[in-house]
């Protein structure tokens, strides 16, 4: 057995045999700092006179540490269970904001996959990969154990952790302090983290986090289709999301995003836990049922501290009261939740007269936001509709610029083919509602991405933030056009606004780390990304931005590890393919890396392949002149992937060459942004 000095004031470190070289590394980092540990690294276990040491151990020391991750899973008995119980036991004695556990979880196992007592969901858990532990964790222990109250040193939240509640329990004195942490869920994990250099949370017997949610803040669940026809979800879906977007405009309020509220959609989660997850203090929920040409919406809100509800109310209406309602509700909600509006009025609706043409429009924004390619055609079909039915509708008219924007992110599309037909939509958007939110957004994404007028782009983002605050996607977008003209410190606090209201979403953390890609801080690039990963780990985007990091690193092994993964998991997509043909070059297969220069140029014959791809292989196997001729092509096609030819590291081989700097003032990057 193996302690430093008195228990007192200590740390217990319990976990399964198999989990012994992780335990190390953690004692051994906590032990760096002055922490006192115990763990038991006796070969036998087992004894009274072992089961009395270990009970004085457990109930003298300060902080008990259990180490959680697959070993502990797999294992239905274990000695490490008696510790775990006894700790819990432990507890029943505690006040309720004492600091005891600091659960630690060394892999990618998940709240929803963790056997472990129910007491260890109450408190925030902390990522520690392999048993790999920063200063910065060994130092916030220290703190706890000198009895620092837990609310210092909140917002520098470093480690992924989760706090929880399960089923009614009580969600007294649970706050998230969101305003310093992102998140990641996937299957009912959640994770926090920032960047390297900050300071854990602290951590007490109910993951009482210093910062609570915003008073004003609210999660909108979908409501439930009551309707015994099914085909009617994308109307109780639409008035859901129409909802949201009604509140969200409210610079007062914060209001999470469709995407992390209809994460939990068809789920049996109770308001606390469904408070807890996405960091607010109200939850709107309801349902919907229509008969014939008259509607029923039942609605109410409820406090998720407290799981009580505030207020409720059932509307019998009309459909064509159907506009009414909905400013009805989102007034109401308002109210509740006291935010004062001028002359009690809500931001102007743009929207339509005809019920027929708002129908379609739901129906398309329901298949939107399905996201598969088939499901866009069918968005563009109802919004097309909707047009048809009222040619002045300006959301439609956004939408369908949307559309067109997305086409070469998720098809062959070639952008100068869609493009000038997004732009003609916005165009009408705009010369109908000139102060549409959405139709700003359109334009701003247009003015960066194809026509490279970062100035323009720039004020336009400005406009649509200012009538569209709460919106996570484009806060996202924002960030995005930041990190490539360079403004990496700026994109992070526009990507950490979108954490914030978008907090369940993937693809929101994994572009934190190649923002940080984009500024060259490579390690950092490496650690968000493997978080995402350990999340998810079949998520492709995570293992491809890794590819990246580790490539810049010097890890060219493990670069093409992760972008062979990425490639298996995108079926061989073009970028992951490109990327790895650079990795190969840059690490002497210039055979491998021309093989698949050959596949590009047969996918090239059949669909279309954004030459930026082929000039990255090209830079890699060191032929600078086809990598320009590559690049000039790329500009021919208007790429969109040029976008990124600033930042990307992956060309600086040919930066100082003048038809470089002559590219980058063809796409007026020379040019300073508007700031």
């Amino acid at each position: 057995m193996t302690e430093q000095s008195d228990p007192t004031g200590s740390v217990f470190l319990s976990y399964a045999s198999q989990d012994a070289e992780a335990a190390a590394r953690i004692c051994e980092a906590l032990q760096a700092v002055g922490v006192k540990v115990w763990l038991d690294k006796s070969e036998l276990r087992g004894g009274d006179a072992w089961d009395a040491q270990i009970k004085k151990r457990i109930n003298d020391c300060t902080l008990f540490m259990p180490v959680i991750s697959s070993h502990t899973n797999a294992r239905s008995e274990g000695y490490f269970r008696g510790e775990w119980n006894l700790a819990t036991r432990r507890l029943m004695n505690m006040a309720q904001d004492a600091a005891f556990l600091v659960p630690v979880v060394i892999d990618g196992t998940r709240e929803g996959d963790a056997r472990v007592p129910d007491e260890f969901l109450l408190a925030q858990w902390t990522w520690l990969p392999n048993g790999e532990t920063p200063p910065e964790f060994a130092h916030r222990v220290r703190q706890l154990l000198a009895g620092e109250p837990a609310s210092a040193h909140h917002a520098k939240a470093d480690a992924i952790g989760k706090s929880g509640l399960r089923g009614n329990q009580s969600a007294r004195g649970v706050g998230l302090a969101l305003a310093a942490l992102g998140l990641i869920l996937a299957a009912g994990a959640l994770w926090y983290y920032l960047r390297a250099g900050d300071t854990p949370a602290a951590i007490t017997k109910s993951a009482v986090l210093a910062e609570a949610p915003s008073e004003k803040s609210v999660a909108v669940l979908p409501f439930v289709n009551m309707t015994a026809d099914s085909e009617q979800e994308y109307f109780s879906d639409g008035i859901s999301e129409q909802l949201i977007n009604s509140l969200a405009k409210i610079p007062e309020l914060r209001v999470i995003s469709r995407s992390s509220a209809f994460s939990l959609k068809g789920k049996a989660i109770e308001a606390p836990e469904v408070a807890r997850r996405l960091g607010v203090t109200h939850v709107l929920e309801g349902s919907v049922r229509m008969v014939g040409n008259k509607v029923r919406v039942d609605v109410q809100l409820i406090d998720g501290r407290s799981d009580t509800q505030l207020w409720s109310e059932t509307y019998d209406r009309e459909m064509t009261d159907i506009f009414a309602l909905q400013d009805e509700i989102t007034l109401a909600v308002v109210h509740q939740l006291k935010v004062t509006l001028l002359n009690d009025t809500l931001p102007v609706r743009r929207s339509t007269k005809s019920l027929e043409a708002y129908n379609a429009y739901l129906r398309g924004r329901f298949y939107w936001n399905e996201g598969d390619p088939t499901d866009l055609e069918k968005a563009r079909q109802n919004f097309e509709r909707a047009l048809e039915l009222d040619p002045d509708y300006a959301l439609a008219h956004a939408a369908m610029a949307d559309y067109y924007s997305a086409l070469p992110f998720y098809s062959s599309s070639r952008p100068d083919d869609v493009f000038p037909k997004a732009k003609a939509a916005v165009a009408r958007a705009l010369e109908l509602d000139g102060r549409l939110p959405e139709a700003h957004a359109a334009l701003a994404y247009i003015r960066a991405w194809y026509d490279w007028d970062w100035r323009d782009a720039g004020k336009e983002f400005e406009l649509a933030l200012a009538g569209d605050p709460n919106n996570a996607n484009l806060q996202h977008r924002y960030s995005r056009y930041l990190s490539c003209v360079g403004r990496t410190d700026e994109a992070l606090v526009h990507m950490q606004r979108a954490r914030e209201l978008d907090p369940l979403s993937l693809i929101i953390q994994a572009n934190v780390g190649v923002i940080h890609y984009f500024g060259r801080h490579y390690d950092e690039t490496l650690r968000q990304l493997q978080q995402v990963a350990a999340t998810d780990p079949e998520f492709p985007v995570a293992h491809w931005g890794m590819g990246l990091a580790r490539e810049q690193m010097g890890d060219m092994d493990g670069a093409i590890a992760s972008f062979q993964r990425a490639a298996e998991l995108t079926e061989q997509g073009t970028n992951v393919l490109a990327s790895l043909g650079h990795a190969y070059a840059l690490s002497g297969k210039p055979d491998e890396a021309r093989k698949i220069l050959r596949e590009l140029a047969a996918r090239a014959k059949q669909r279309y392949v954004p030459s930026y791809q082929v000039a990255l292989v090209y830079a890699g196997l060191g032929d600078k002149g086809k990598a320009f001729d590559s690049l000039d092509k790329a500009f021919d096609e208007r790429s969109t992937l040029l976008t990124y030819l600033k930042m990307d590291p992956r060309f600086d081989s040919l930066r100082a060459e003048p038809r470089f700097q002559a590219m980058l003032r063809r796409l007026n990057f020379l040019e300073e942004p508007v700031t």
